[in-house]
């Protein structure tokens, strides 16, 4: 494989959706380069699912979002069920939650915020932004990455996906 080529890796993103009552909207980009952004009806369990490749054009910290939008109801979810780059399965309880604060996450307690938003499982019941974050690279450049790195002090060694050089 050429310099040029090695990058060029294949994704694969399986999720669901689903809200009773309105339109909800998924977009999900790799470091901001946009990939999906859908429209979903109300109503419909809807099942997503990216299978393809993706230039991810150098060793570096890669992050993958989620932001998930629509009409508040309370019987809503997303839940994502893979990730995989490269063929390796990226850890999915390492993903960092950003709900759009509602009345009801405003009243939790902080003991009842932790177990409801920051431990959802797989699951995930209030709008916002879901990020996967990992080091991409060969073994070298993921030590570089590492040691320069302020993810580490968060989640110490977290996710890598390595290259076949």
């Amino acid at each position: 494989m050429d310099d040029k080529n090695k990058f060029n890796l294949p994704i694969y993103i399986l999720l669901k959706c689903f809200n009773e009552t309105g339109n909800h909207k998924l977009d999900i980009d790799i470091s901001n380069n946009k990939i999906l952004s859908k429209t979903l009806e109300s109503k419909k369990t809807h099942t997503i699912k990216i299978d393809s490749l993706y230039n991810f054009k150098s060793s570096s910290i890669v992050k993958i979002n989620f932001n998930w939008t629509g009409d508040e109801h309370a019987n809503k979810y997303l839940k994502i069920l893979k990730i995989c780059v490269n063929d390796q399965k990226l850890t999915l309880h390492n993903l960092f939650y950003y709900p759009i604060k509602n009345e009801y996450i405003k009243k939790l307690s902080a003991n009842e915020y932790k177990e409801k938003i920051l431990k959802p499982g797989k699951t995930y019941g209030w709008y916002g932004r879901l990020t996967s974050t990992f080091k991409l690279g060969n073994s070298i450049d993921i030590k570089k990455l590492t040691r320069n790195d302020a993810y580490n002090l968060i989640i110490p060694g977290g996710d890598k996906v390595y290259i076949n050089d």
